[in-house]
């Protein structure tokens, strides 16, 4: 019976492992966008949890599996078994017994182009700044993935036909030759293996926040002095829903002064949109614009936002805290969405500031949040997403958490109790004709808009059926502005302006608060952003950060 080498057959099976992960990590990823078809299709079979970060390890690993298993074929003098015959063309055609060895090493060279594909095109997508984002790029590399289990099926096949099932056998049942070789193989796989965390940290681009003798003014007007001393890094961004092929560039720039640091973010954006879950005035009553709000999942009746997320020294902090999947946390809630939860499974923070341009903006503040480690549910907390409920109950977020104060958002929303069909507002303005612009527009998510979709509080009386003398078709504002957040929530100053096609973001935040929810930025903190152009959830993102430089 043949017998393999022993570093061929460890060599095989590691690469066997990796593959398949590769594989289902993958699958789980593609099948998170939402024009995905066959990935969702048996998204009830793939792997949940932090697919990202398994994904990006099982591709480093077959990169040194590969670079190992090549080293060990030349070293051995075994490469020579893959070398094709002068008249390998003629068997093929004429059928020779020759025929199904031939076939072997065609598709080994055809495994190898398609892994040197594979690896080249999701190395630039992972760690080339120009290149991350790219949509085409990204469906290329996933059409190359479904190679691998053609392979599998042809390459079983054809073993089985060159000797039945003992041929099989020869790749578990290990022999001691070569064993120098195979000592030298592995070396190099280890040695490739542990360089891919170095790699990672090499490769960040690097956000110079230089001190400024007079700091800019936060108003979303970017025309301060202080800006020319922020030398800007542009990051790619992709995957988000509505942008131009899901990929939108952000410019990010920052100074700062003896106190506070300031943030300058820029990202084009076609529509101005602030047609936030308007309510709008129908026959049978107030109803509210949306289309699946109540599993988070609203992608037309939303506010553009923007989300920034730092963590002090981990450059795979946003695949780690990204957990894929319906349920990823075994015994905890469903994700409503069924897409995934926010969590930490290290018990490591991540400071998360989010910008909302029709909830926080009017108060000129970003959200201040944070990513940890996931807290139990509350009793109350539904298992499953049901429509039959209203939305006044607690959605599980695992851990992604607001800072201290959590019951003050600095807003109230705009109806006593959510439900998809008739509401009941639950204040109207003071001064009917406050509602005329918003009532002028077109309501189509994708037109741009004007005016302000939110009501202060103190311009607002509360909601009684007979101060309702509001014709048919009427919108009312589904935000109440309220005094802003304080304390840890708080700590983000934030102002945001759309002209022309570009928001500009300006943020404003202690350099360390003393908070325990949050990041203290200096040297070697890594950052990340995110854009949302009206949706709830389906924002953009990149994996590799910026890292912060302060000299």
């Amino acid at each position: 019976m043949n017998r393999s080498p022993a570093a061929t057959v460890v060599l095989h099976w590691l690469i066997v492992a990796a593959v398949v992960t590769n594989f289902l990590t993958g699958l789980r990823i593609a099948s998170d966008a939402i024009d995905a078809q066959l990935a969702t299709s048996v998204s009830g079979w793939l792997p949940q949890g932090r697919v990202f970060f398994w994904h990006l390890v099982s591709g480093f690993l077959l990169l040194a599996l590969f670079a190992g298993f090549l080293v060990f074929q030349v070293s051995s003098g075994l490469l020579r078994r893959f070398r094709l015959p002068p008249d390998w063309f003629r068997q093929l055609l004429r059928g020779k017994a020759g025929c199904v060895a031939v076939l072997d090493k065609l598709s080994y060279l055809a495994l190898l182009l398609v892994f040197l594909l594979t690896a080249i095109t999701g190395l630039m997508n992972y760690l080339l700044p120009s290149m991350q984002g790219s949509s085409l790029l990204e469906r290329f590399h996933y059409a190359l993935a479904w190679f691998y289990p053609a392979f599998l099926v042809v390459h079983v096949g054809l073993h089985l036909a060159k000797g039945g099932f003992r041929q099989l056998l020869s790749v578990i049942l290990p022999c001691r030759r070569k064993l120098a070789s195979g000592l030298i193989a592995l070396t190099v796989v280890a040695i490739l293996a542990l360089s891919g965390p170095l790699l990672n940290r090499l490769a960040p681009a690097t956000l110079v926040i230089r001190q400024v003798a007079q700091a800019p003014a936060i108003d979303g007007v970017p025309e301060d002095d202080a800006w020319r001393a922020g030398t800007p890094v542009t990051v790619l961004t992709s995957n988000g829903i509505h942008l131009d092929d899901g990929v939108t560039p952000v410019s990010v720039q920052a100074v700062r002064d003896s106190e506070f640091v300031y943030f300058l973010f820029q990202w084009p954006d076609a529509t101005r949109s602030q047609k936030h879950l308007p309510l709008v005035k129908t026959e049978n009553g107030w109803r509210v614009a949306q289309t699946d709000f109540l599993r988070a999942n609203e992608d037309s009746y939303y506010e553009d936002k923007f989300a920034v997320a730092l963590s002090v020294d981990n450059p795979l902090a946003a695949a780690t805290s990204i957990h894929l999947g319906r349920q990823p946390l075994g015994g905890q809630p469903a994700a409503f969405a069924e897409r995934g939860l926010h969590y930490t499974s290290d018990n490591s923070l991540m400071d998360l500031w989010q910008w909302k341009s029709v909830r926080s903006n009017p108060n000129r503040q970003a959200d201040d949040n944070y990513l940890g480690p996931p807290w139990q549910a509350p009793p109350q907390t539904p298992r499953r997403f049901s429509r039959d409920r209203d939305g006044n109950y607690p959605r599980f977020t695992a851990g992604y958490q607001k800072d201290p104060p959590v019951s003050w958002n600095g807003y109230a929303m705009n109806w006593e109790v959510f439900k998809e069909g008739e509401v009941k507002p639950r204040r109207l303005p003071k001064d009917p004709d406050d509602l005329k612009v918003l009532g002028s527009q077109n309501l189509s998510p994708d037109v741009s808009d004007d005016g302000d979709w939110w009501m202060e509080w103190n311009d607002t009386k509360p909601y009684l059926p007979e101060r309702d003398h509001y014709s048919i078709g009427s919108v009312l504002p589904s935000v109440l502005i309220q005094e802003p957040m304080a304390w840890d929530r708080g700590q983000v100053q934030a102002e945001g302006t759309w002209v022309d096609g570009v928001w500009r973001l300006e943020m404003k935040r202690l350099l360390d608060t003393q908070s325990e929810y949050d990041v203290a930025i200096g040297d070697g903190v890594y950052l990340w952003v995110a854009v949302f152009d009206h949706t709830q959830t389906r924002h953009s993102r990149h994996l590799l950060p910026v890292r912060i430089r302060m000299p």
